[in-house]
């Protein structure tokens, strides 16, 4: 345990010796944390460097595959600091909305295709992009639902052999208790073990909000063109002088 408990608090991260892209679905970066592990452990109880009196696969690794415990980790990496760019994220919905408020008797063109259409109120459209941020944070929550299944306990194959029948379920609670996220166990280890969709669910979700914040950016890159030959709608703050 303190030979584990001291690898997760970085003590041990010059030791990780593998690049973060490689072949094997993670088999070379577990079995590197099992080794460091071994290690330690061994050494705490006396033993030399390989001499594994805590042998990586037999005891670290015990009731446990890469196969579950890889997918898991990027589970938790994704969940870790998500609440974190949520709440800077809902910071920008509040902006947009006091901007919404701010400019609401303001009567501009509202365009399509960059051809004037009809009249609009500038608060109308930063609401609106208070709104479409605010729809993409909902689908980063629906998406993160399916990120906190976790199919730890699997093993290999999703069957759960070699592994006691509560481990799963324990394993679960644990992280949960560990990571201080809301986590649950996965009621198909199958589906866990042979599928990604939860995570590629998750990153499609990032890349909406990124699209809405890049369309955001490049409307206001427009609006503010000019000021003597462009739109000169609104007035960015100035950044640095040019040339």
């Amino acid at each position: 345990i303190q030979a584990a408990q001291e690898t997760a608090q970085g003590k041990w991260d010059d030791q990780f010796v593998v690049d973060p892209f490689q072949a094997g679905a993670g088999t070379s970066h577990n079995m590197n944390t099992n080794e460091v592990i071994a290690n330690r452990a061994t050494l705490i109880l006396g033993g030399d460097l390989g001499e594994y009196l805590v042998h990586p696969n037999d005891h670290v690794n015990m009731a446990q595959s890469t196969n579950d415990t890889i997918p898991t980790a990027i589970r938790l990496g994704c969940l870790w600091r998500l609440d974190e760019l949520l709440e800077a994220v809902a910071q920008l919905v509040g902006a947009l909305d006091q901007k919404s408020v701010k400019f609401d008797a303001v009567v501009k063109s509202g365009r399509t295709h960059l051809q004037d259409a009809v009249p609009v109120r500038l608060g109308q459209e930063f609401g609106a992009y208070a709104k479409a941020v605010e729809r993409d944070i909902e689908r980063i929550h629906r998406a993160a639902d399916g990120l906190r299944r976790l199919g730890v306990g699997g093993t290999a194959t999703g069957s759960g052999l070699n592994a006691h029948p509560e481990y799963h379920q324990r394993m679960v609670e644990q992280l949960s208790k560990q990571t201080g996220l809301e986590l649950s166990a996965s009621d198909d280890l199958f589906e866990s073990m042979q599928s990604m969709a939860d995570v590629a669910d998750f990153s499609a979700s990032m890349r909406t909000l990124a699209i809405t914040l890049n369309r955001i950016a490049n409307d206001f890159r427009l609006l503010s063109s000019g000021p003597a030959t462009g739109l000169d709608e609104i007035m960015l703050p100035a950044v640095q002088p040019g040339s």
